[in-house]
């Protein structure tokens, strides 16, 4: 994987939820993330409400896992016997760009404005 950039939440593993409609818990995926020497399991559930569903391949998938941000050359493995006969998906957690960094050039524009407006050499006036 690559690295994750500033301001983004990271990646969720996403499945197909279970022929019930429920969605199957994390310890089902035995989802593990190394990055160089450290492994850390990946056990924090995904939101559903708050993250939503995704279609990928023609199917609704619905978030499992949450993997979070990672470091350049990070690796998911998934043991669980949940796998057996299903597919996951790691994708974005938000698919949409952060508004964040906009928001920074945005205001870092607006305070060199209002520093032009409150020099007086910006404004012609000399003594």
């Amino acid at each position: 994987m690559q690295a994750t950039p500033w301001f983004d939440p990271g990646a969720t593993i996403f499945t197909i939820p279970l022929p019930d409609g429920s969605i199957p818990q994390p310890e089902r995926l035995d989802c593990t993330v190394r990055e160089g020497t450290q492994e850390r399991p990946l056990q924090q559930r995904a939101d559903a409400d708050q993250l939503g569903s995704r279609v990928q391949a023609g199917s609704s998938v619905v978030p499992v896992v949450v993997v979070g941000p990672t470091g350049p050359g990070a690796e998911i493995t998934c043991t669980g016997a949940y796998l057996a006969n299903r597919e996951v998906w790691l994708l974005p957690t938000l698919p949409s760009t952060s508004s964040t960094p906009l928001s920074v050039v945005i205001g870092g524009v607006g305070c060199l404005g209002v520093g032009l407006l409150v020099n007086p050499r910006a404004r012609g006036s000399r003594r």
